[in-house]
């Protein structure tokens, strides 16, 4: 069990059996994508080196579908062109999936973790404390163990480190108890504004009102290879007169939606749709593997995909060298972490280890900051993301419950180095911070390092 908000009692009994992530499509799906992030090894350093404290840096579990008003008007759409028979066979297919899905996506909330969503996070959690086990303990009074505790101030993200830190519990001994209590209304505050600095309305405005941004996004949505898929995907659907009706003019479905539905907006809702499904129920991913295969073909999905790696580069990545913002809010981060190892050396906290959980936005971003070129360079205003050399990743970079983990160590002199575990994997910080053959970096070289700007 454990403790939260002034040592409130909250009991839970969970069942924490082995758990495959595994997937049933190939395909990689930007911040959706479903993948076991729990460390594959445990770094073995040379004496000396003592592990003294540790921080993990979780992004959101997977949750409900994000915008029911997206299903409706996809189902909608369908049921309008079945009315008219104007429904290929594969569309019919198709309907009568989306039909079967009902039920499942309605009653599901963007707010809350679904049922494989807190089973990957309990998992996650588990093997973050197997692995520290001897580190939590080094504080155990009373059978309670202390950890700090940070979060964005969304629900999703509170539920996600809740379902993590009852993960953890699986890992120790069973009359032992997690503790962690909220920090003061100014804190909080603080904390919150650095990790949910991506919700702001500072970097709203930036969004919408810098003309590279605005304008290196939306030449995507309308270039040639996107128009081209769309109108494929179209025409799989509906027979010929539909078809043509809807990508020269759009669909009003009914009289309950007063505004015209255009085809991009239409493919979409599509591809919201089958990234949702493994988040849902891994069975549901490859039952309806075969008709979305043929709705949308693996080639066009990887290109939305990347298309939207794009967007994410600009707005959460790298970005323009002109605006680093993003680059200074990770900074921000990576303040706390300095602040909170200033306070451990300095004996002002007690615990020994910090836990972070973040929307994907401040993934990104922070994993921008640290990785360097190996995510991609800034670019000038007037360059382009490359489509053909992508190195910005977001399945990869960000999935549901990514996870970043900075072991610090300590060595006789008491120098603190950093070891970093990135979704299970050793991890490098970028060139400019230095390198060691074991990935052990001096806590004052990366001070400096990822306080630099572009």
């Amino acid at each position: 069990m454990f403790s939260f908000k002034n040592f409130i009692s909250l009991c839970a009994v969970i069942s924490l059996g082995c758990f495959n992530f595994s997937y049933a499509s190939s395909d990689e799906y930007n911040t959706r994508n479903m993948v076991d992030t729990r460390e594959q090894s445990f770094s073995n350093l040379p004496q000396g080196n003592d592990l003294v404290f540790s921080f993990a840096m979780v992004s959101k579990g997977a949750s409900g579908f994000r915008n029911g008003l997206y299903f409706s008007y996809l189902s909608t759409v369908l049921e309008k062109a079945k009315k008219e028979d104007q429904l290929t066979n594969d569309g019919k297919a198709f309907l009568a999936a989306v039909s079967e899905l009902k039920q499942f996506i309605r009653t599901t909330s963007s707010s809350r973790l679904t049922e494989r969503g807190i089973t990957q996070l309990n998992d996650l959690g588990a093997n973050y404390a197997k692995n520290r086990k001897e580190l939590l303990l080094k504080k155990i009074y009373e059978n309670e163990i202390p950890v700090l505790f940070s979060y964005n101030g969304d629900k999703l993200a509170l539920d996600s480190g809740e379902k993590f830190v009852i993960g953890m519990t699986k890992s120790l001994p069973e009359d032992a108890q997690i503790i962690y209590m909220q920090d003061d209304d100014v804190t909080q505050n603080y904390i919150e504004k650095i990790l949910s600095f991506y919700d702001n309305s500072e970097y709203v405005r930036y969004l919408t009102s810098y003309p590279a941004l605005v304008g290196a996004i939306g030449k995507h949505l309308v270039a040639k290879q996107s128009v081209i898929y769309n109108e494929a995907l179209i025409n799989r659907v509906f027979k010929k007169e539909f078809a043509e009706s809807f990508i020269h003019m759009g669909v009003m479905p009914d009289r309950t939606i007063m505004s015209k539905i255009e085809v991009a907006s239409f493919v979409k809702y599509i591809y919201e749709l089958y990234t949702f499904l493994p988040c849902l129920n891994e069975s549901f991913a490859k039952k309806y593997q075969n008709i979305f295969d043929i709705v949308m073909p693996e080639k066009e999905r990887k290109y939305w995909s990347t298309l939207e790696d794009a967007s994410l580069f600009y707005r959460y990545g790298p970005g323009f060298k002109s605006q680093p913002i993003s680059n200074q809010a990770a900074q921000n981060i990576f303040s706390l972490y300095e602040e909170t190892l200033n306070d451990f050396d300095q004996d002002n906290i007690e615990e020994t280890v910090k836990l972070i959980f973040v929307d994907y936005k401040a993934m990104l971003s922070f994993i921008s900051l640290i990785k360097g070129d190996e995510v991609g360079k800034p670019l000038d205003a007037t360059e382009e993301f490359s489509f053909y050399d992508n190195k910005f990743k977001a399945a990869q970079l960000a999935p549901y419950a990514s996870i970043l983990i900075w072991d610090i160590y300590r060595n006789r002199t008491g120098e603190y180095f950093v070891k970093m575990k990135f979704n299970g994997r050793d991890a490098l910080f970028k060139s400019s911070c230095g390198n060691d053959s074991q990935g052990l970096y001096s806590w004052k070289q990366l001070q400096l390092c990822l306080k630099e700007l572009y």
